[in-house]
C-alpha cells in the first residue's frame, strides 16, 4: 500500500488541489464513506470513542481522508479528525487490511512536524511513502497570498513575519531535511509550488492533459487558519 502525504504552510493551495483530485475521482469511479473509530479527546468532556466517517473510498483502490465543507472544498486532517499520530497510524493499519492500495491524507495544522514522515507510516503498514510539501521562498509571498485569503489586505510584513504561520513555514522546511533521511529505497519527497496549477495531483498521479473547467473553482469561505 502506498501512503501519501501532502504537507503544506498556509494558503500554498494543498486543498485545492486535494479538492479537484477528489472531484476527479468522484466522476470517474464509484465511492463509500469510510468510517472509523477512534478516542475523540477533550478536556472539557474527556474522552469519548466514537466512530465517524472520516474519509472516502473510491473503486480504483484509493482513500482520501477528510471530507467537503460547506463551501464543497476538500478538508483533510484540518478537520481536527483523527487528530493525534496513533489514532492516524491505527486507521493506516486497518486501510492496509482493508485492501487499499493508496491512501492520501493532506493537512497544515498538526501535520507539519517530522513525524509526518516516511519512518511513521511505514511502521503503520505502509509499503511505499510519497511525501508532497509547499512551502514559501519569501515571506512576501506569504504575506500577499495569506491577505488574499483572509480579505485582510491591510496587514503588513512586520504582522507577517512575526505570524505562526511564517514560523510553521520555516519549520515544515527543516522537516523536509529529516523525511528525506527517514525515506527509504521507493520513497519520495516532492516539493510542490504554490504556484502549480490546481490540477496538478490529477495530472501527476492519474491524466497529464485533464484540465480544471474554471467555473468549478470552490467558492471562498472565511477560515480560522486565516489568522495563522
Amino acid at each position: 500500500m502506498t501512503v501519501i502525504n501532502y504537507i503544506g504552510a498556509n494558503a500554498t493551495g494543498k486543498s485545492t488541489r486535494v479538492s479537484v483530485l477528489v472531484e476527479y475521482l468522484e466522476q470517474k469511479f464509484e465511492s463509500e464513506p469510510v468510517e472509523f473509530t477512534y478516542i475523540k479527546r477533550s478536556k472539557k468532556d474527556g474522552d469519548k470513542e466514537i466512530t465517524s466517517t472520516v474519509a472516502t473510498r473510491f473503486s480504483n483502490g484509493w482513500v482520501i481522508f477528510g471530507k467537503k465543507d460547506k463551501s464543497g472544498k476538500w478538508v483533510g486532517l484540518d478537520t481536527g479528525m483523527c487528530s493525534s499520530w496513533d489514532q492516524r497510524s491505527a486507521f493506516i493499519s486497518e486501510m492496509k487490511k482493508s485492501g487499499a492500495e493508496v491512501v492520501l491524507l493532506e493537512g497544515y495544522f498538526n501535520n507539519r512536524s517530522k513525524i509526518a514522515g516516511p519512518e511513521t507510516f511505514h511502521k503503520a503498514g505502509a509499503d511505499v511513502v510519497h511525501i508532497l510539501v509547499s512551502y514559501y521562498d519569501k515571506c512576501e509571498d506569504f504575506l500577499e497570498r495569506t491577505n488574499i485569503r483572509s480579505g485582510r489586505l491591510e496587514r503588513t510584513m512586520e504582522w507577517a513575519e512575526n505570524a505562526p504561520g511564517w514560523k510553521d513555514n520555516k519549520g515544515i522546511i527543516n522537516s523536509q531535511k529529516y523525511w528525506e533521511e527517514q525515506a527509504e529505497k521507493d520513497d519520495t519527497i516532492t516539493r510542490i509550488s504554490i504556484n502549480e496549477k490546481r490540477e496538478f495531483l490529477v495530472n501527476a498521479f492519474f491524466d497529464s492533459n485533464y484540465v480544471y473547467s474554471a467555473d468549478q473553482t470552490p467558492k471562498k469561505e472565511d477560515s480560522i487558519f486565516d489568522e495563522w
